[in-house]
């Protein structure tokens, strides 16, 4: 099944889970959030969402955006989703 999106919902997305990915750090310093799994897995799966939208908005329209760094919001997601064993989460 096929599902097509436009892609204000996808830059809808990636606002929301930028949001959620700040709110599940507001008052943690990093020390806390290393020893919280549920707290990093959350922020982990956030940036995944919001690299696999990044990923489906038009070219046309990421260009307009140069300033944006496109690549390595997508590149995050797929490191974090093939690179899992690697993830250092002081780079994240």
């Amino acid at each position: 099944m096929k599902h097509s999106r436009a892609y204000a919902e996808y830059l809808r997305d990636i606002l929301h889970y930028a949001t959620k990915a700040q709110d599940f750090l507001a008052d943690t310093t990093f020390p806390e959030f290393v020893a919280n799994e549920e707290k990093a897995l959350a922020v982990l799966h956030a940036l995944q969402i919001i690299g696999e939208a990044a990923n489906r908005l038009p070219r046309r329209l990421t260009q307009q955006y140069p300033d944006v760094h496109w690549a390595d919001i997508t590149g995050m997601r797929n490191f974090i989703a093939h690179g899992y064993f690697h993830v250092d989460l002081e780079i994240v």
